[in-house]
C-alpha cells in the first residue's frame, strides 16, 4: 500500500493551514496579553484592487487612527481586507499594539477571528480529503 499524491496534498495543505491558523492566533493572543489596548476611530476605508483570470475584484480595508501617547495618535491600514466591509467611517474600534513596534496590531473583533477561524476550518477540510482519499484507495 502506497500514499497517492492527492493525499499528500491534503495532509501537507491541511497542515499548513492548521500550522497558520494556530501562528496568526498565538500572534494575536500574544500581542493581547503584552500590548497596549486603546479605542481607534476609523477614518477612511481603503479599497484594494486584484486581478485575476476572472477579471478585477475589489476588497476593502480600515485606516484606523489611534492615539499611542496622550499627545500623539497615528493612522495605521489593518492587515486584513474583505468584501464587503465590515466598517464604516467614524466606526470605533479596539485596537491592541506592540508599544515597541507600532506596525505590529491587531483589531479586536470578528473579521480577525473569523480569518483564524476560516484558516483552521480550511486545514480540516483538507485533512478530512486526505483521510477519505486513503480509506477509498484501501
Amino acid at each position: 500500500m502506497s500514499v497517492t499524491f492527492n493525499e499528500i496534498i491534503g495532509l501537507l495543505i491541511g497542515a499548513l493551514f492548521i500550522i497558520w491558523a494556530f501562528g496568526r492566533r498565538n500572534h494575536r493572543v500574544k500581542l493581547l496579553q503584552t500590548g497596549v489596548t486603546v479605542e481607534g476611530k476609523v477614518i477612511r476605508i481603503e479599497r484594494v484592487e486584484s486581478t485575476d483570470s476572472d477579471g478585477t475584484s475589489y476588497r476593502y480595508t480600515p485606516v484606523i487612527e489611534f492615539p499611542v501617547s496622550k499627545t500623539e495618535t497615528i493612522a495605521k491600514t489593518s492587515k486584513i481586507s474583505t468584501y464587503p466591509c465590515p466598517y464604516k467611517v467614524d466606526d470605533k474600534v479596539a485596537i491592541t499594539y506592540d508599544p515597541v513596534n507600532i506596525d505590529d496590531f491587531t483589531l479586536n473583533d470578528g473579521p480577525v477571528k473569523t480569518l483564524e477561524n476560516a484558516l483552521f476550518a480550511i486545514g480540516v477540510i483538507a485533512l478530512i480529503y486526505a483521510a477519505v482519499q486513503f480509506i477509498i484507495t484501501r
